[in-house]
């Protein structure tokens, strides 16, 4: 199996229960990581571009101590929460993923808290020191596609949880599986579930703010001032996980009235359950990319209306909840706890030409009506294409197999990627 570093280096903090107030997300040098984890984080390349989560999924927690700390996931804490970090992405999937989790015994860190400390790259050298100690005890860290790093906390910043965008890797301060999950969110490649708090009655008020895990109604947000629960994850990610069935989300790029279904449940997402509608570029600065509608039936803070998401279309960029009851309360969290529009309302997006309106539900079904410019185009962003093996840079010889994979972060109904043309140029004989 190659050995390969990671591809990406963002690393995402959460406070406790990521509170409204947790740390920015946190930033490591790209040579320090190169540097030190080359080596020591053992791989299959094809990881790094693994959006799609279906079958079996292997994830290792490593339970760590060090000479000077005791080890933060007892035994007891650590059957929980691995129950929890399996539903997470099983009941999300409706079953297409299948989470296998082993957990190591506690394992004796080679140096104490204070040289990780101190060291500058902490994250790194531990992730190192305790992939090195897993594959010691026997574990074969290539059949693993997360690992779950139990350890003291020693990164610079109160987050409870890290989940770091090498497609890999999560540290957790102890246990919490609905956490995990959050956090393995991350490594699979999605971002924060955010939100924009509105300062006037216009839920898109170009003076409101942007509320970093905002969105309380998904895995990838806060969840509030309670205890951790499950949520579904919004359909952007289920869509890039491969969850979202052929049909069930439609783009819209012309007026029309649709009938969306409850898109928590996987038989009622077989019909449309989510609508993707795109911006007009170039409105705004700082505008992002789509509208996503959908219906959270199952969530009752918001199961009387449909819920609108403002998006990137990566799924690692920023998706922002509107609200579309904007200071209903003066407490920012508690003001977003209402933000679906009910039916009789309409949101509008005058720069884009847009309007969502909620008319109401029948049989099971929201109805929602949306009109868009007649000039609103279909835009389809190229696919990434990138090649795995043999690494770059390295300097190969005789017959050379390559591998290269493509992703379509745009499709939607299936129409996906047909086919790739690999060329050779100016190859060195």
């Amino acid at each position: 199996m190659t050995r390969c570093a990671p591809s990406a280096i963002a690393e995402f903090g959460c406070q406790g229960a990521c509170a409204a107030d947790a740390t920015r997300d946190l930033i490591v040098d790209v040579e320090d990581i190169l540097t030190v984890v080359t080596g020591w984080g053992p791989c299959d390349p094809t990881d790094f571009n693994e959006f799609v989560i279906h079958g079996p999924h292997r994830y290792l927690i490593i339970r760590v101590e060090y000479p000077d700390a005791e080890g933060v996931l007892s035994d007891e804490n650590a059957a929980w929460s691995m129950e929890e970090l399996r539903a997470s992405f099983e009941d999300n999937s409706w079953g297409l993923a299948r989470i296998d989790i082993d957990l190591t015994p506690m394992l004796m860190m080679p140096q104490t808290t204070e040289f990780y400390e101190s060291s500058g790259i902490p994250l790194t050298r531990i992730r190192a020191d305790a992939l090195k100690k897993a594959a010691d005890a026997g574990y074969t860290l290539s059949e693993y596609h997360h690992e779950i790093i139990a350890t003291e906390r020693l990164w610079n910043s109160n987050a409870y949880g890290l989940g770091t965008m090498n497609y890999r890797t999560v540290f957790m301060k102890g246990p919490g599986g609905w956490l995990m999950g959050h956090e393995v969110g991350h490594a699979t490649g999605w971002g924060h579930a955010s939100a924009w708090r509105s300062h006037t009655a216009d839920p898109i008020d170009p003076n409101g703010s942007h509320l970093e895990y905002g969105d309380q109604f998904d895995m990838m947000g806060n969840q509030g001032a309670g205890p951790r629960t499950f949520h579904h994850f919004q359909p952007r990610y289920k869509a890039a996980a491969g969850w979202m069935p052929e049909g069930s989300i439609q783009e819209v790029n012309h007026s029309g009235t649709f009938l969306l279904e409850p898109f928590e449940n996987m038989a009622s997402a077989n019909g449309l359950s989510a609508l993707r509608i795109r911006r007009g570029p170039g409105q705004l600065e700082d505008e992002l990319d789509d509208y996503w509608v959908f219906w959270r039936a199952s969530e009752e803070q918001v199961s009387g209306g449909v819920v609108i998401l403002r998006a990137e279309h990566d799924v690692a960029g920023t998706a922002e909840l509107l609200d579309m009851t904007p200071g209903s309360n003066a407490n920012e969290i508690q003001d977003l706890l209402d933000p679906a529009l009910l039916p009789g309302e309409a949101f509008y997006d005058a720069a884009s030409g847009i309007e969502v309106a909620m008319v109401g539900f029948e049989q099971g079904k929201a109805r929602v009506q949306v009109a868009v410019s007649p000039s609103q185009p279909t835009i389809d962003r190229p696919p990434v294409v990138d090649v795995i093996a043999p690494p770059r840079g390295e300097t190969v010889s005789g017959i050379v197999t390559y591998k290269a994979t493509a992703f379509d972060g745009a499709a939607v109904n299936g129409e996906g990627i047909a086919s790739v043309t690999f060329s050779l140029i100016n190859a060195q004989t």
